[in-house]
């Protein structure tokens, strides 16, 4: 079939899910637009039969980022080939591939390609490094090499889906599957018992007032020129505004950093299925 255009389509925060589209959009050689969902809905968007679109969104517990769907959910196609890419933390994507795919399904796309990479991890730190600096260099050509071989099988032959149901997670080893499951039963009962709301906090000695957390937040919850607080009702706990404070002044201590970053620093490999 003879392509017009790629679409990289993404939700993402902390940047890991648009390096992976975008790279994924460049091996494809095609000219590209990219359509961010991160700060506001997409506007109905229809793509015709003879495009291509690569959505990349990231892995929140095991599922696509709930606002993900949602901000995406103006795409529109007309049985047009699709990627559907999931970006999680180096511990597991769940099911997230499975409901990307019957996202993308359901509004006229046909899932061609279903891939998992490994993006650094929104809790990851100096001090709790959980998969840092991912999307590698090696990552990005992973990426890319992604692009080439789609575009090859649709140049080449029939527009056919895949079943994203058959890609598989890395393994990470029993011993630390069991850690990780003990500890969330040992959090969960603990927050039945003294129920605690963590957020993003702010130093006050290091904040400067210059407003970028506000802007980048995605959903609004630090307002403009106070960035000492945070909304809870909005908060997704995405650590953007941890992640691109220049200053240092923003951290967010959830425990869940310590025992993923001792429990899940082995590397893995991205996987794909085309």
């Amino acid at each position: 079939m003879q392509m017009n255009k790629v679409y990289a389509a993404y939700f993402s925060p902390t940047h890991t899910s648009r390096t992976v589209a975008r790279e994924v959009a460049a091996g494809t050689e095609l000219p590209r637009k990219e359509l961010d969902a991160t700060l506001a809905p997409l506007p109905e968007t229809a793509l015709t039969a003879d495009d291509l679109l690569v959505a990349a969104v990231p892995v929140y517990g095991g599922q696509v980022a709930p606002l993900a769907l949602r901000r995406l959910a103006g795409l529109r196609g007309e049985g047009t080939p699709a990627a559907a890419i999931v970006v999680y933390g180096n511990r597991d994507f769940g099911h997230a591939a499975v409901e990307l795919a019957a996202f993308l399904a359901e509004r006229g796309f046909v899932v061609t390609a279903v891939a998992a990479f490994v993006g650094e991890h929104s809790y990851s730190s100096a001090e709790t490094p959980i998969a840092a600096g991912r999307p590698s260099a090696v990552d990005c050509r992973d990426a890319r090499k992604l692009g080439q071989r789609l575009v090859e099988k649709l140049r080449w032959g029939e527009v056919k889906g895949v079943r994203a149901a058959r890609l598989r997670c890395p393994a990470s080893g029993w011993l630390a599957q069991l850690r990780f499951v003990r500890f969330v039963l040992g959090y969960r009962h603990e927050m039945k018992r003294k129920p605690a709301v963590l957020l993003p906090v702010t130093d006050a000695a290091r904040c400067v007032n210059c407003g970028l957390c506000a802007r980048i937040c995605p959903t609004g919850a630090i307002s403009p020129g106070d960035g000492l607080h945070t909304d809870a009702g909005k908060c997704i706990r995405c650590a953007a505004c941890v992640k691109d404070c220049p200053h240092g002044a923003r951290t967010y201590a959830t425990p869940f950093a310590a025992v993923l970053s001792r429990n899940f620093s082995r590397p893995k490999r991205n996987v794909w299925m085309v």
